[in-house]
């Protein structure tokens, strides 16, 4: 029985998703049912020198894939392939399998659907923050910005942020997601996590490369975390995976559309939410996050 559902936003829009356990994952196309692919993730056999980056969509995944890749190599080289050659929710077992190490693993995914062994082999984990309102609207553009088969979406600014309040979008609720991540610390107490919020590593990028650096058991110089920094800028890193003769993601996009590299930018959200939208989204935000002791950064 396939998992694809229609989720339907107020102005009677659609995207299709995956439906699993109450949370929704884009329509990545598998040889497996995908219910049976999350079963194959979580049985998964893990390397001791696995790193999984960990964060809810637009909040900085791909930018940290890079940068950690860089970190592990001693290189400041682009990385030859995409982050989706790696994403766990698309790629089945039997290829992440076949990846040689160290593999930077990623995924969008809620602890729950990691694979076990991740606690047992104390995994080292990044774990990556977005301040909720510039990731509605970064991922409204990329989900409007998708014009292939199942993945097609043409709602409004204004639908689709009442269907992100609602969780009822690809990755399902930003707010249930990190409160999941919030709550399941005892579980994960002896994994090695670096949490890390995207508008630090904006504000200051040097001493937050320096520090994974540390924590992936690979320290630099300054200058060389310097030379990271340099390369995985916005504008560099958008240009080099645009001309990367491999990248088979190109194809999926509206004309026009930029793709995974839009803006990067903290503040965003002021630029399209109208006083109404952001009042209702702080109602919102308190409520859902009341007893959170998480502190995101709006500006």
């Amino acid at each position: 029985m396939s998992s694809l559902k229609k989720l339907t936003d107020k102005g009677g829009n659609s995207v299709y998703a995956h439906c699993i356990d109450g949370h929704y994952f884009p329509p990545f196309p598998l040889d497996v049912e995908f219910a049976t692919h999350l079963e194959n993730i979580k049985k998964m056999n893990i390397r001791d020198d696995d790193v999984i980056i960990v964060g809810y969509a637009k909040s900085g995944t791909h930018w940290m894939w890079e940068v950690a890749g860089m970190l592990v190599a001693g290189s400041t080289d682009y990385i030859r392939q995409l982050k989706e050659h790696q994403f766990m929710e698309s790629k089945e077992v039997a290829v992440l399998d076949a990846l040689t190490s160290p593999r930077l693993l990623n995924t969008h995914m809620a602890f729950r659907f990691l694979p076990s062994e991740v606690v047992s082999k104390r995994t080292k984990v990044i774990y990556l923050l977005r301040n909720p309102k510039d990731v509605a609207v970064s991922l409204y553009h990329h989900v409007w910005g998708m014009n292939k088969d199942n993945w097609v979406y043409n709602g409004t600014w204004d639908d689709f942020l009442d269907a992100y309040l609602q969780g009822n979008v690809w990755c399902g609720s930003w707010f249930d997601s990190v409160l999941d991540w919030e709550k399941t610390r005892p579980a994960r107490s002896e994994m090695p996590v670096f949490t890390l919020h995207y508008e630090d590593m904006k504000k200051d990028p040097l001493s937050n490369v320096q520090r994974l650096s540390e924590f992936l058991g690979a320290p630099a110089s300054s200058e060389f975390c310097q030379r990271v920094v340099e390369a995985c800028s916005f504008k560099k890193l958008k240009q080099a995976k645009d001309n990367m003769e491999e990248n088979f993601l190109r194809d999926i996009w509206k004309p026009g559309c930029e793709g995974f590299y839009r803006k990067g930018e903290v503040g965003d959200w002021k630029n399209w939410f109208t006083v109404a939208q952001n009042e209702r989204f702080d109602a919102v935000y308190g409520e859902k996050m009341k007893h959170s002791k998480l502190e995101m950064q709006f500006e």
